[in-house]
């Protein structure tokens, strides 16, 4: 097997060739780019968390599994007794995109980390994930809680 680059040591021990400064100032920049207003964002996507996290406490069915310690851009829930899969595709019918388990896991009927972190597969096999952004708006918050509402409604959730 022939190494994809060939040659000496340039500019450094672990790559020849010239580091292209196109590249370097892109990096930079983007960098800088997801510094500007950090804490704002962050503080952004805190808020629309503790949104949901309110609105879905008023659901007796519903479970939260993601902790005060998660990371804010995820919020994960079970829907307990009601199918989350029909969630998915009913929200999935109106626009509204969520998932019921990480991409890595799509082969598993179930959440495993859910499971890791409860032992309790019904939760596990009813989770929801929500992703938020600081692009996240309130309109499609509103949206969210709206339709949700309908649909668990719909399938029987209290």
């Amino acid at each position: 097997i022939e190494p994809m680059i060939l040659g000496g040591k340039s500019t450094s021990l672990f790559r020849s060739g010239t580091p292209s400064q196109e590249l370097i100032c892109s990096f930079a920049k983007a960098l800088e780019l997801v510094n500007t207003n950090f804490s704002d964002k962050v503080s952004l996507v805190n808020k629309h968390n503790e949104r949901l996290r309110m609105f879905l406490s008023q659901f007796s069915q519903i479970v939260i599994n993601s902790t005060s310690k998660s990371v804010s851009h995820v919020l994960n829930f079970s829907t307990l007794g009601i199918d989350s899969e029909k969630i998915l595709q009913a929200l999935s019918e109106r626009n509204i995109f969520i998932s019921t388990k990480s991409a890595c896991s799509s082969d598993n009927p179930q959440s495993l980390s859910v499971l890791n972190l409860t032992k309790d597969e019904e939760r596990a096999s009813t989770s929801i994930r929500v992703s938020l952004s600081h692009l996240t708006t309130e309109q499609e918050l509103d949206i969210f809680e709206k339709e949700f509402t309908s649909i668990y409604q719909e399938l029987g959730g209290k």
